[in-house]
C-alpha cells in the first residue's frame, strides 16, 4: 500500500500529482496541465475562493473570451490606469487587471467587457511584509472584486500594492490606518464611477440586442442576468423573489439616480422572470 493516495484531476481525469492544485472551497484537486489555464493573476482565487463548478464557468468563459482577443489582434490598444493593476480601454469597452509586464489582447491576460460585469467592488488588506532586494514595506493590498453577468462569476484581483513612503510614520499600525481612510474614500468614488460606465454600456449594448429580439428571448435572458441566475437554473417565484428582495435592499435607501435607475431594472427584470414562472 502506498502512502500517498492518488488523486485525480476534477476538470479533464488525469493524474493530479503534487505540481498541481488544491480548492481550499471544496478541497478540489487540478492537474498542473489545468492550473496552467488560469491566468496568472487569478491563481490565488483560484486556490482560495473558487469550487470546482466556479472553475469550469471560468473555463467556459475563457472559451468565449477568444473572440474578444481575435478582435484585437494588430490593434495598437490605449488604455487608462485608474490603479497600478488595473487596465481601461474604452474605445472597446474593456478591462483587464494585469502586470506591466503584460499586453491586453494577450493570450496570458483575461478581458471583459464592460456591459458583462455586473458589480465591481474593493477590498484593503493591511499588512506588513518585505518585497524586493531593497525589503520595501508592503503595508496592505488592494484587490478587486468582479461579478460577471455571464456566466455568473466572483473574480478577485490584486490591483495595487500600498508601500511605505514616509520615513516620519514609523508606527505600522498608525500607517495602515492612514492608508486604509484614503483608500476607503478614493475607492468609493472610483467604484460609483465605473459602476455608471459598465451600466451605460450595458444599456448600449441591451437596445442593439432588443431591436433585433422579435421573440423576447433576449429579455428574458437579461433578466436573468441582471438577477444573477444562470441561463438554465430552474426558477420558482420563491426563488426570484428572494434574489429580488436581496438585491433591491442593499439600494432602496439611497438617493443616488443611479443607483434608483438600478432598482427600476431589478424591478423590471423580476416582473419578466414573474411572467415566465407558471
Amino acid at each position: 500500500m502506498g502512502l500517498f493516495k492518488t488523486e485525480y484531476c476534477a476538470i479533464c481525469g488525469k493524474k493530479a500529482g503534487l505540481s498541481g492544485a488544491t480548492l481550499k472551497m471544496d478541497d478540489s484537486k487540478i492537474c498542473f496541465d489545468c492550473f496552467n489555464k488560469v491566468a496568472l493573476n487569478l491563481r490565488s482565487c483560484l486556490e482560495n475562493n473558487w469550487d470546482i463548478e466556479d472553475l469550469k464557468k471560468y473555463f467556459e468563459y475563457r472559451e468565449k473570451e477568444k473572440d474578444i482577443i481575435r478582435s484585437l489582434e494588430g490593434k495598437e490598444l490605449e488604455y487608462r490606469k485608474p490603479l497600478p493593476y488595473l487596465y481601461l480601454n474604452d474605445e472597446h469597452e474593456l478591462l483587464s487587471a494585469m502586470s506591466w509586464l503584460d499586453k491586453m489582447g494577450d493570450e496570458s491576460v483575461d478581458v471583459f467587457e464592460y456591459s458583462n460585469i455586473a458589480s465591481i467592488d474593493f477590498s484593503f488588506v493591511p499588512h506588513t511584509y518585505k518585497e524586493g532586494m531593497l525589503g520595501n514595506n508592503i503595508i496592505g493590498n488592494l484587490f478587486m472584486i468582479l461579478t460577471l453577468r455571464d456566466p455568473n462569476l466572483n473574480l478577485h484581483f490584486l490591483v495595487d500594492k500600498k508601500r511605505k513612503q514616509n520615513a516620519f510614520m514609523n508606527s505600522a499600525i498608525f500607517f495602515n490606518q492612514m492608508v486604509l481612510h484614503e483608500r476607503l474614500e478614493d475607492v468609493e468614488i472610483l467604484r460609483a464611477s465605473l459602476m455608471r460606465t459598465f451600466m451605460l454600456a450595458r444599456e448600449r449594448k441591451e437596445m442593439q440586442e432588443n431591436a433585433n429580439d422579435v421573440s423576447g428571448l433576449v429579455k428574458k435572458k437579461r433578466a436573468r442576468n441582471m438577477l444573477l441566475f444562470d441561463e438554465t437554473e430552474p426558477l420558482s417565484r420563491e426563488k426570484i423573489d428572494t434574489v429580488w428582495k436581496r438585491m433591491v435592499s442593499a439600494y432602496q435607501n439611497s438617493s443616488l439616480q443611479d443607483e434608483r435607475i438600478l432598482i427600476e431594472r431589478l424591478n423590471d427584470a423580476r416582473d419578466t422572470l414573474l411572467n415566465e414562472v407558471h
